[in-house]
């Protein structure tokens, strides 16, 4: 019989992600995050009750993370949070309004989310028009713009590109990276 992760796994998880980060045994990791019991990403109905939960859990998850890399010394002694980044995604967004069942349904526009090491966080990048389909993104600003082309998974793969010191032209040809997020 298969048992579903339970969050006790995913912090036991965290830890040895932090641990093989800082033996330098990795560089990169893939954490989905356990959903909570009775829950799940996916609701077309009773939209706040099932998504409170998962955000809930993500964001237990992302303190979690956050605390155990800042707790944890890497090679060099300083705490992997100062060396890390974390990029929070999924590949589709959720409806900005409620359907009739008090759910929400699947939207072609989503949002990411990039925690760390020199990411001139603290502000939203980009953003909506009335009908809350996203609007053209200025790559230098990070302002919405009418002149400019949207944000688009190439852009996004241009971005991480530019802030691993790849050439974003290699990794994502005809993209355009967002520069104002690297500080």
């Amino acid at each position: 019989a298969t048992t579903r992760p339970g969050l006790s796994d995913e912090f036991a998880r965290i830890d040895l992600i932090a641990r093989l980060f800082s033996l330098g045994l990795s560089r990169t990791a893939i954490v989905t995050g356990a959903v909570p019991p009775m829950t799940q990403w996916d609701s077309h109905v009773e939209n706040q009750l099932w998504q409170d939960r998962c955000y809930e859990n993500l964001f237990a998850n992302l303190r979690s993370l956050c605390a155990t890399l800042e707790g944890t010394p890497g090679m060099s002694g300083a705490p992997l949070l100062a060396s890390t980044r974390i990029l929070v995604l999924s590949e589709m967004g959720r409806q900005p309004t409620f359907n009739a069942q008090g759910g929400k349904d699947h939207w072609p526009t989503t949002s990411a989310m990039l925690i760390g090491a020199d990411v001139a966080g603290g502000r939203t990048y980009g953003a909506t028009d009335d009908g809350l389909v996203a609007r053209g993104l200025d790559r230098s600003t990070g302002e919405a713009s009418e002149s400019a082309d949207r944000f688009d998974p190439g852009a996004l793969a241009a971005t991480l590109a530019l802030g691993f010191d790849v050439d974003p032209a290699a990794l994502a040809p005809g993209s355009t990276a967002l520069s104002a997020i690297w500080s």
